[in-house]
């Protein structure tokens, strides 16, 4: 599935991203991503506005209500 590559993309760890979508476990995530598990009917919808939502409006939501953090510069 492509979860993972949207979730990198919105900067969100699965930890993240499963408390987005409703108290999904980081290993239920994981197990998503790696297709060794397909989503039930509890996440589908939610993951297909997930998907849908662009990257940069997801990445700024998440960080608004503390699910990421914001991304420290590095000096150089």
């Amino acid at each position: 599935m492509k979860f993972r590559l949207h979730r990198t993309k919105c900067g969100m760890s699965q930890t993240a991203l499963g408390k987005l979508l409703g108290k999904a476990t980081l290993r239920l995530v994981s197990l998503w991503e790696s297709d060794k598990v397909q989503p039930g009917p509890r996440y589908l919808a939610k993951l297909k506005t997930f998907l849908a939502t662009d990257a940069s409006a997801l990445r700024w939501s998440a960080y608004r209500v503390g699910l990421v953090n914001k991304r420290k510069r590095h000096k150089g």
